[in-house]
C-alpha cells in the first residue's frame, strides 16, 4: 500500500540470533493492517554478542532509523514482542537510572519522534 499522512502507522521489529526486522504498516479505520514497506539486516559479529534485551531494542532503533522519512512527525505504535521495552522506551516515563549507556543513548534517539510502544 502507498503511504497515507491520515492512517494510523504501525511499525513492528523483531530480532534473531543473527538479524533484525522490521515492518511499516497502516491500520486501517476497517481493521485491517496494511504493508507498507519492511526491511532486514544481519547482524555483525559483535552484535551478535547482545543479550535479547539489546538486539530487541536495536531492532526498534533500526525500524525507526530505515523508516525515519514516514515516521519523523507522525504519531506511530512500535509492536514488539518483548515486554521488557515497554517499561524502559515508554514515552511517558523517564529511562530507567540503571540502564546500560546503549540503551540509553537509544531512549534519547526515540525522544525526537512521538510514538506508543
Amino acid at each position: 500500500m502507498h503511504f497515507d499522512q491520515e492512517e494510523l502507522l504501525i511499525l513492528a521489529c523483531n530480532a534473531s540470533p543473527y538479524g533484525l526486522g522490521a515492518m511499516l504498516s497502516h491500520h486501517m479505520q476497517d481493521g485491517s493492517v496494511r504493508l507498507i514497506a519492511f526491511a532486514s539486516c544481519t547482524l555483525a559479529l559483535a552484535e551478535r554478542n547482545y543479550s535479547q534485551l539489546h538486539k530487541k531494542a536495536l531492532s526498534i532503533i533500526f525500524g525507526v532509523k530505515r523508516f525515519q522519512q514516514y515516521l519523523y512527525g507522525q504519531q506511530f505504535i512500535i509492536h514488539s514482542d518483548y515486554k521488557p521495552l515497554m517499561y524502559i522506551f515508554d514515552e511517558a516515563k523517564a529511562v530507567p537510572f540503571m540502564t546500560s549507556a546503549r540503551i540509553q543513548g537509544w531512549a534519547l534517539t526515540l525522544s525526537t519522534y512521538t510514538y506508543t510502544i
